[in-house]
C-alpha cells in the first residue's frame, strides 16, 4: 500500500482477504503463470502447473485447475 502498487500476489487465503477489504488489485501463482502463457512468456502452462503443484507441493482444488486449463487453451 506504501509503495501503491498496481498488483500483488498472493496465494494464502487471509492475505488475499486483506488485500480485497483493502481494495488491492491482486493475483496468486496460477494467475501469474497464466499471464505469461497468453503473452507467451511460457508454451505451456499445463506442465508447468503439474510440476509446481508435485515438487512444490502446491494444492489447487480440481475446479481450479480446470478453469486454468480450460483458460490456457490446453484441455
Amino acid at each position: 500500500m506504501e509503495i501503491k502498487a498496481s498488483l500483488v500476489i498472493l496465494d494464502e487465503k487471509e492475505a488475499r482477504d486483506f488485500a480485497e477489504y483493502y481494495g488491492l488489485n491482486f493475483t496468486g501463482t496460477v494467475g501469474c503463470l497464466l499471464r505469461a502463457k497468453q503473452k507467451w512468456i511460457i508454451k505451456n502452462l499445463k506442465p508447468v502447473l503439474d510440476d509446481i503443484m508435485i515438487k512444490g507441493n502446491f494444492w489447487l482444488s480440481d475446479d481450479v485447475y480446470n478453469k486454468v486449463i480450460n483458460l490456457a487453451k490446453e484441455n
